[in-house]
C-alpha cells in the first residue's frame, strides 16, 4: 500500500523539535533585538545630556537611533559567509563578545561620538539576527521550520515589548533614587539598561556552549528514526527510513 501524504506529513511533524539548540539560538538573539530597542526611549534625554543644542536634538537622536541598523545590511551579508565558513557557533559566540562590549561602551559614553562609534561597532560586528536564522534551518527538519521560525517572531515580539520598558525606567535612576547621588550611576546616568541588556547578552553567550559545533551531525542523530516520503518515477509515494537500514517499505500501485 502506498502512504498517503498526509499520513507520512504527520510523522514528520510529530518528531520533536530540537529544542535545547533551537532556545539556545533563540536567546542568542533575543539579547541582540533588547540592545537594538532598549536606546530608543532614552535617545532623546542621552543626546540632551551629551550638549547638542536643542534645535538639532532631532537629527542627532535620528543618527544615533539609525546607525546600528544601517550597518547591519552589510554585517549580516559578511557574517553570514563567515558562518558558513567557521560554523554558526563560532560566529554566534564572536557576536555576542562584541555586542556586550560595544553596549557596554555606550553605557560608559560621555560624548556624542563616543557613543555613535558604540553603536556602530554593535552594528558592524555583530549578524547574530541574520546567522541565527541560518541557525534555525541547519538544526531543523524541513516540516519543523515553520515551528520554529514562528518562535523566532514571539522571540523578537517580546523582545520588542519588554526593551523600551527597560530603557525607560532605568535610565537616569538618579531622578527616580535620589539617594544613589554620589554613584557611578550619577556619572553614568544610562549605564544601568546597559548593563541589564548586556546580561541577557551574556545569558545567550553561556547558552551557546549547547549548541551543536557541527547542526549536520546533530541533526542526523537527531533524526535517524524519521520516516520520510519519497516520490517514485511513476509519481506515487513510498516511504524510506532515514537511518539508512534499507528495510523501508515500498508501496506499489
Amino acid at each position: 500500500m502506498c502512504m498517503h501524504p498526509a499520513a507520512a506529513s504527520s510523522k514528520m511533524t510529530r518528531q520533536t523539535l530540537p529544542w535545547v539548540p533551537l532556545i539556545v539560538s533563540l536567546f542568542a538573539c533575543f539579547g541582540d533585538a533588547v540592545v537594538a530597542i532598549m536606546l530608543y526611549p532614552m535617545l532623546p534625554y542621552m543626546v540632551q545630556d551629551f550638549g547638542i543644542p536643542r534645535d538639532q536634538v532631532g537629527f542627532y537622536v535620528g543618527m544615533l537611533g539609525t546607525c546600528y541598523n544601517l550597518l547591519q545590511v552589510p554585517a549580516s551579508a559578511f557574517w553570514g559567509k563567515m558562518s558558513d565558513i567557521f560554523g554558526r557557533k563560532r560566529v554566534l559566540m564572536t557576536g555576542q563578545l562584541t555586542l556586550m562590549t560595544a553596549t557596554a561602551c555606550l553605557g560608559l559614553s560621555s560624548s556624542f561620538g563616543a557613543a555613535l562609534a558604540a553603536r556602530c561597532l554593535a552594528g558592524a560586528l555583530n549578524g547574530n539576527n541574520a546567522v541565527t536564522r541560518a541557525a534555525l534551518r541547519d538544526i531543523t527538519l524541513p516540516s519543523q521550520r515553520a515551528k520554529a521560525f514562528s518562535l523566532f517572531g514571539l522571540m523578537l515580539s517580546v523582545a520588542f515589548g519588554i526593551a523600551p520598558l527597560f530603557g525607560s525606567f532605568l535610565a537616569r535612576p538618579i531622578d527616580a533614587f535620589p539617594s544613589l547621588k554620589g554613584t557611578f550611576l550619577e556619572e553614568y546616568p544610562y549605564l544601568l539598561p546597559c548593563i541589564v541588556a548586556d546580561a541577557m547578552v551574556l545569558a545567550g553567550l553561556v547558552g551557546l556552549c549547547w549548541f551543536p559545533a557541527d547542526p549536520a551531525s546533530y541533526v542526523a542523530r537527531f533524526t535517524q528514526h524519521t520516516v520520510e516520503p519519497l516520490v517514485l518515477e511513476d509519481g506515487s509515494e513510498s516511504r524510506q527510513n532515514s537511518g539508512g537500514d534499507g528495510g523501508g517499505d515500498a508501496g506499489g500501485g
